[in-house]
């Protein structure tokens, strides 16, 4: 396949700017407009039709500031449902009940019936359905998961005569997707052709661990949507997971926004957005010292890495807690049905630094120095070079002196109270990014932009004054801070207030 030949922004209005009319008649100057960025428009090249083809694209929010990798949703009719479909998959992974998604959708338009129907009928329509199943699964799959970061899990959805090319990929190749969108099939088309087939096919593959949603609007019995909904009733193989919904208020050309969304939620029944968390026990502090890791999951199937791979699907199933020598990175991933991915947890396992306190503090006052930032940054800012808009002290990492619900910052400094000797675990909790510096040692880097994320740090401590630094950013939506320890010999805690000081 060639390079893309063009790149070009969509949005949901145009630019608006000048004169319009007000309601009573006279010119109003309107300020001008800023379209709004729902996605990509890109030309690719196909040998095996030997043409360009249209092709959309729409990433999930965050994804240039991430490493994630993400489902995808291909689309057939692009032209008119792409829209709407990367808005519904926004709305239903803000909200975790879905996963954040790449939505891939395919123009139509010109040579529809030809592209989509898989055989000529009586009327001589149709026929290039196999060609155009051809480029999608051998040139734009591959294309896609080369240019994007993508998980080996797809899903396909179209309507009328993109159902019917849904329902042809189904049954002439399952194992290419994981999930199946067939709104409102044209069944009827060619003489019940498709209806023959599926009748013949489901019998045939008594091991189809797919998701298959079928839907219909207000058109009744010709589309033979029903009659489709019948033969999965009494045929249907067991591992088959398949709904039918019939939506009497929607006519044709409404039947994909609601079947979308409310197949998006059958699809995804069952899947968490929770990220796995990591409990440990021991440290790597003199040679020979294990590391027991746990997992902990809502999920029955976790798979795990140790060397800073993301998990897939064939990677170790995580059984019983894993038992380190030595330093690794940990990640794990939940799965959910038939290997639908869930969100990436990740824990460092380093050795275990000894920190000294300081041996002459100053005369200390309780509470730590913050300095406080405004601006919008993707990651931590160097605070130091940067001019704060406030100081003050604060009894513990509270946004005290904050003016605005977004896009600020905060450099936290001082002392940390250590009771007694030991092997302390800290736990580092933020949206959006923060960084742990004891005794001049990253501890913990918890940075970037993301919601409730938890990262921990191990350290050697003597009883005393440790100096103690923190950084924090928080960007948009929630904001959070939360820094926690705990020992052998003292259960996990936030840090209480009385055990934070800075220099008078």
């Amino acid at each position: 396949m060639r390079s893309i030949l063009c790149v070009a922004l969509l949005s949901l209005c145009p630019a608006l700017s000048g004169q319009i009319a007000s309601s009573q008649g006279a010119a109003v100057e309107r300020p001008k407009a800023t379209p709004l960025q729902l996605g990509e428009a890109l030309t690719v090249h196909s040998a095996i039709l030997n043409e360009d083809r249209a092709v959309r694209v729409a990433l999930p929010d965050g994804y240039g500031a991430s490493t994630e990798r993400y489902p995808v949703f291909y689309l057939l009719d692009a032209q008119w449902n792409f829209n709407l479909t990367a808005t519904a998959i926004h709305v239903l992974s803000a909200n975790g009940l879905i996963p954040p998604m790449i939505v891939v959708g395919i123009d139509t338009e010109a040579n529809r019936e030809h592209d989509l129907l898989p055989a000529q009928d009586e009327n001589q329509m149709g026929g290039g359905g196999d060609a155009t199943y051809r480029f999608l699964s051998a040139e734009l799959i591959p294309f896609v998961e080369q240019a994007y970061r993508t998980q080996p899990y797809r899903l396909l959805a179209g309507t009328s005569y993109g159902g019917v090319f849904v329902m042809h990929a189904f049954m002439t190749d399952p194992g290419r997707f994981d999930g199946y969108f067939a709104m409102s099939p044209a069944m009827r088309w060619n003489r019940g052709l498709m209806l023959k087939r599926v009748e013949a096919f489901l019998p045939k593959n008594p091991s189809l661990r797919k998701n298959l949603y079928v839907s219909v609007a207000n058109e009744g019995s010709g589309m033979g949507v029903h009659a489709l909904a019948a033969l999965l009733e009494r045929l249907a193989p067991k591992d088959l997971k398949w709904k039918f919904d019939a939506y009497p208020e929607e006519v044709h050309g409404t039947i994909c926004y609601k079947s979308t969304y409310n197949g998006l939620k059958f699809a995804f029944a069952g899947w968490s957005a929770k990220v796995p968390e990591f409990a440990t026990v021991g440290g790597l502090l003199n040679p020979g010292d294990t590391v027991l890791v746990r997992i902990q999951s809502d999920s029955k199937e976790v798979r795990y890495t140790l060397d800073g791979a993301e998990p897939t699907g064939h990677s170790p199933l995580y059984d019983k807690p894993v038992k380190l020598t030595q330093p690794a990175t940990v990640k794990a991933r939940p799965f959910y049905g038939y290997g639908l991915p869930g969100c990436l947890g990740s824990l460092e396992v380093r050795p275990v630094v000894r920190l000294n306190a300081d041996a002459r503090p100053p005369a200390l006052k309780s509470g730590l120095k913050f300095a406080y930032y405004e601006g919008r940054w993707d990651r931590l800012p160097d605070f130091e070079k940067l001019v704060p808009n406030a100081k003050g002290v604060t009894a513990g990492f509270r946004f005290d002196g904050s003016r605005r619900p977004e896009d600020f910052g905060f450099l936290y400094s001082g002392y940390l109270d250590v009771p007694e000797e030991g092997l302390y675990t800290f736990f580092l909790l933020s949206d959006d990014g923060s960084r742990l510096i004891l005794d001049g040692q990253t501890l913990i880097d918890n940075d970037g932009l993301h919601g409730n994320v938890e990262r921990r740090g191990q350290a050697f401590l003597n009883k005393g004054k440790h100096h103690l630094a923190l950084s924090y950013f928080q960007q948009a939506g929630g904001a959070a801070l939360i820094l926690g320890y705990e020992t052998d010999k003292m259960s996990r805690r936030e840090i209480p207030a009385k055990a934070l000081f800075h220099a008078e």
